[in-house]
């Protein structure tokens, strides 16, 4: 069984043995506190360049990374080289369905000199991810998965 749009703490995992009752049990991770809905949230990630990569300047870079989201599916991913000043749109590589990572990738053409924070930030159905709080992968998570758009620092060397 699968069940679309919420994370996998409530997926069915190792099923053993399956019993009717007549109210609502908390799963385990309810109990330590994870959130009872877990609707998957838009989210994203830089895979290229990693976090404190060293890049040579005004040699073109490719940035890529995946994006995630509910069944509305991911309809965008910007990407921002300033800090989130200025965003720029990452071509999409969606998978067979809005259930799989949409793959996306941009091209830096002009890396300049000096340090950079790269900011991805992804759009689905239900609106664009967050960009303000605290940077992560997986910053903000607890109890009810992250929106916060993925940052990572790097420099540009001459």
């Amino acid at each position: 069984m699968l069940l679309p749009d919420v994370y996998g703490q409530k997926q069915p995992k190792w099923v053993v043995s399956i019993w009717a009752v007549d109210e609502y049990e908390q799963g385990t991770w309810e109990a330590r506190g994870w959130s009872d809905d877990a609707t998957v949230n838009v989210n994203t990630r830089v895979e290229t360049p990693a976090n404190l990569e060293k890049l040579t300047a005004g040699q073109p870079y490719p940035l890529t990374g995946v994006a995630f989201a509910d069944t509305s599916g991911i309809s965008a991913v910007d990407v921002s080289v300033d800090g989130g000043a200025t965003y720029s749109p990452a071509e999409l590589l969606p998978g067979p369905t809005t259930s799989v990572w949409t793959l996306w990738r941009w091209q830096w053409e002009n890396p300049t000199p000096g340090k950079h924070l790269l900011v991805a930030r992804a759009t689905d159905g239900n609106g664009v991810q967050t960009v303000t709080g605290a940077a992560g992968i997986l910053s903000g998570v607890f109890p009810n998965g992250t929106r916060l758009a993925h940052r990572i620092r790097v420099t540009v060397q001459e």
